[in-house]
């Protein structure tokens, strides 16, 4: 291989990796990588509008394809505008590899322009608390150990966006002695605590019949949808998914019992909360707040949960489990296939009584307010509009979630009919995230009809990003619920007074026509009709389009279990 200079070095060092595209946004402390990005055909460079843009959309591929996002921007004011991108990857184990432009060496500290070195403004102690590692070249030399460490950090058992500041002159600089072969491997170890996983078996499995499944995002990351279908269908285990997991296994399946948690489906809250469930198998999931109807005391199964996930500081962390196991799941679900433990036997031959149980949840209804589905009123009510939307879309159609009332109406009504085509960030939940990650989304899945589900509130943050769509032709439906107003604070600031609500009440934007000035068609839909005849306008041709939904704002999200779980207590109050 022909000696490279450290910007030709890290472009070749991510297509090595396994990415296809890189997700950016350009200044002077950047340019020594232009030139090399426009001779190569491997990488392809999507220009966003802005830093954050560029990471919410790493972001997005990285979710999305199963491998990393990288993203590259200046430092100081470039990576500074994308903290909270950053921020939301980290917070939900996105794995990103974020590389900024940094002052020349021999001018640190000396009142360079835009210098953000340790002897500067110093954006490594920022990012030093928002990654698995965040540290800056210091010589040409040490450029390929910083990568390959950056490399292993990112891809660790705990997975998170890493940062790399590389000075301009280390860019420019020649490199000695990369070679592609010393990357880390991108794959994880497919482990299982054997002894634990026996364990549970015996003590748990093997004396039980009414099981359930709770399949949160690290089943999705190990890419294990078809052993949790087989699993499902060789047992009789229904299946309930957290909200980033929805979709693991299709909610069309009739083992599914849906989403679990906030804006959880009727089916899924009366199963796992059932005073009579024996055994909760958790395969992937932390655990968290929202994962638990906020740490729901009667999420107690009588002979325990058992909770498998590779990241072994997650096990017990956020809710207590009987049964800690490390592991990834896909090897997990193999071994309850695997015909040669004495457990398998047993649970083959409870199949049909736990069928007949599960069918009293799995067979009940699906939607709280039902009626809302097929409301003809006006303003649109969200709950009609996500029918519609479903009602139209492919069963393999991607689906991003941003943050607001929306996610309560999207989540209930939307049921997803393919693994791995449900996306929101569900740590931190920034407003905006979707508009921009849907770009990430949708170059990692071409001849993918990719749609997002946001706000007009959102809409102000960050929709802007609907221009790198027109930029780059991407087959994207942004879908805006606009109901002039921060839906989920109003909900919440109108009981207080009209006082408080006022805080919270937004303008009518004509967010059609906003999307027109940035170069993506715009339609405004005021009836259930308009709206379902400008989504079929969206698939009927390709490239990106804008709805502006005009709806109601009064109306109540279907979170009626997560707020009646509240007065339930949780374990950390009793």
């Amino acid at each position: 291989m022909a000696e490279m200079n450290g910007a030709e070095t890290i472009l070749e060092s991510i297509q090595a990796a396994g990415a296809d595209h890189i997700f950016m946004f350009v200044g002077g402390m950047v340019d020594p990588f232009l030139e090399p990005l426009a001779r190569q055909s491997r990488l392809r460079p999507i220009l966003a509008a802005n830093e954050a843009g560029a990471a919410y959309a790493a972001d997005g591929y990285a979710r999305a394809s199963g491998k990393f996002g990288p993203a590259l921007m200046i430092g100081g004011p470039g990576i500074f505008n994308a903290t909270g991108a950053i921020g939301a990857a980290s917070a939900d184990g996105v794995p990103m590899l974020v590389i900024s432009g940094e002052a020349p060496t021999g001018n640190f500290g000396r009142g360079y322009f835009q210098d953000a070195s340790p002897l500067g403004t110093d954006d490594l102690r920022t990012f030093d608390g928002l990654t698995g590692f965040s540290h800056m070249v210091p010589t040409p030399a040490a450029l390929p150990q910083y990568l390959r460490d950056a490399y292993r950090t990112m891809l660790s058992e705990w997975r998170r966006p890493v940062h790399l500041a590389v000075p301009v002159d280390v860019q420019s600089a020649p490199i000695p002695d990369w070679h592609d072969s010393w990357l880390p491997t991108t794959r994880s170890p497919a482990i299982l605590d054997a002894t634990a996983f026996s364990e549970f078996a015996e003590h748990a499995l093997t004396p039980s019949t009414r099981i359930a499944i709770l399949a949160g995002w690290g089943t999705v990351e190990a890419k294990a949808s078809a052993e949790l279908r087989e699993v499902a269908e060789a047992f009789s285990i229904p299946v309930a998914s957290t909200y980033r997991a929805k979709g693991v296994l299709p909610e069309d399946h009739p083992l599914s019992l849906g989403m679990f948690g906030y804006a959880g489906n009727p089916q899924a809250v009366k199963c796992l909360t059932d005073p009579n469930l024996e055994v909760l198998l958790v395969l992937g999931s932390s655990l968290n707040q929202r994962d638990t109807m906020s740490w729901d005391t009667r999420l107690n199964p009588s002979l325990g949960i058992a909770q498998i996930n590779f990241q072994a500081s997650a096990l017990g962390r956020n809710f207590p489990a009987k049964f800690p196991i490390q592991g990834d799941v896909r090897v997990a679900l193999r071994a309850l296939l695997d015909e040669s433990n004495p457990w398998a036997a047993r649970l083959r031959a409870t199949r049909d009584a736990r069928a007949q149980w599960a069918d009293g949840f799995a067979g009940g209804p699906r939607f709280l307010d039902p009626a809302s589905r097929d409301s003809d009123a006006t303003p649109m009510h969200p709950a009609r509009v996500i029918k519609e939307l479903r009602d139209a879309l492919p069963a393999d159609a991607a689906l991003l979630v941003d943050s607001g009332a929306h996610r309560a109406f999207a989540g209930h009504h939307f049921p997803v009919l393919s693994p791995n085509r449900f996306f929101s960030a569900t740590g931190i939940g920034p407003m905006g995230w979707a508009i921009a990650a849907a770009t990430g989304v949708a170059c990692a899945l071409p001849g993918t009809k990719t749609v997002v589900v946001t706000g007009d509130g959102c809409m102000l943050q960050n929709g802007i990003e609907v221009a790198t769509a027109a930029r780059h032709q991407l087959d994207i439906l942004y879908l805006v619920i606009n109901n002039a107003a921060l839906g989920n604070v109003y909900l919440r600031a109108k009981q207080s007074g009209q006082g408080a609500a006022a805080f919270t009440i937004l303008r009518e934007n004509n967010w059609a026509q906003f999307a027109d000035s940035l170069g993506v068609p715009g339609r405004t839909a005021a009836t259930p009709q308009e709206f379902a005849a400008a989504v079929r306008e969206f698939l009927s041709r390709p490239g990106p389009m804008l709805i502006d939904a005009r709806c109601d704002r009064d109306v109540s999200t279907p979170i009626a279990p997560w707020v009646d779980a509240l007065h339930h207590g949780n374990i950390y109050s009793e």
